[in-house]
């Protein structure tokens, strides 16, 4: 079944992520679609355009002639053709096969048709636009993927013994980067500071301290703690894909993954 035809096309059973820790998760260069987007609007079944769904960032990410995104439910991945002249096409897609929510479903049903059916691309200053036959059918934006004023759940740290686990259950560590280039967070814990300098997918984090609580609850909490100041440590690159954030040593390991949260309101 092809999703040219607005159907879901070959199923893989993994998540689909062509951004490595290499770079910040691709920037878009603002010649071509070079780079990963943030869909702000796509084109319903109706065509009338709307945004994502509360709680997603879909995002749609060109190397080369390799396209790769998430609807805000399922991962995709495939073979696109961008043409300098503004001709448009995208391949049958591959990919993951969530069950989500009705709202999401919808999204993702109308940003495949989108794909499917845009044949021009163009790009200003830091938005793009796909459309077809002369309609609208995507806007997107540069998506943001410097670290500075985000703040994030961390969901999996490396364990130090070749393994990357699930944090426990109930402990909700977290990570804040501020505009001033200081780290702040919890273990699940005891809270954490230090610095950080961000460069083109490089990062690296100064000394770490932390408070000295001692906590029995949730089980191994304590070994979660050293394991995630070890893999702040231990990190030098990062990327960002999508709602993402993966970090990694030296050699490509990860070391904490972790979803973006919405900053507080000043």
């Amino acid at each position: 079944m092809e999703i040219r035809n607005g159907m879901v096309a070959l199923v893989i059973a993994a998540t689909i992520l062509v951004s490595g820790c290499s770079g910040s998760g691709g920037e878009a260069d603002m010649d071509s679609l070079e780079g990963q987007w943030t869909i702000d609007t796509v084109a319903d079944d109706e065509g009338r355009l709307v945004g994502p769904v509360e709680g997603t960032t879909p995002y749609v990410e060109f190397i080369g002639s390799e396209i790769a995104g998430n609807t805000g439910c399922n991962s995709f991945s495939g073979q696109a053709e961008i043409a300098a002249d503004g001709n448009f096409a995208v391949g049958d897609l591959a990919t993951t096969l969530i069950g989500c929510d009705p709202a999401r479903s919808n999204q993702e049903a109308n940003i495949h048709r989108a794909l499917a059916d845009a044949d021009r691309w163009a790009v200003e200053e830091t938005t793009a636009v796909l459309s077809a036959n002369g309609a609208t059918v995507m806007q997107m934006s540069v998506a943001d993927t410097s670290l500075a004023g985000s703040q994030w759940s961390v969901t999996s740290i490396n364990n130090g013994h070749g393994g990357v686990q699930s944090v426990s259950e109930g402990s909700d560590p977290t990570l804040i980067f501020g505009s001033d280039g200081k780290l702040a967070g919890s273990t699940g814990c005891n809270n954490l500071i230090a610095t950080y300098t961000e460069g083109d997918g490089s990062l690296s984090i100064g000394s770490v301290g932390t408070t000295k609580k001692l906590c029995g609850t949730p089980a191994g909490i304590m070994e979660q703690e050293q394991d995630m100041v070890t893999a702040l440590t231990n990190t030098s690159a990062y990327s960002v894909t999508g709602d993402t954030l993966r970090m990694a040593d030296e050699d490509g390991a990860t070391q904490i993954v972790a979803t973006r949260n919405p900053m507080p309101a000043p």
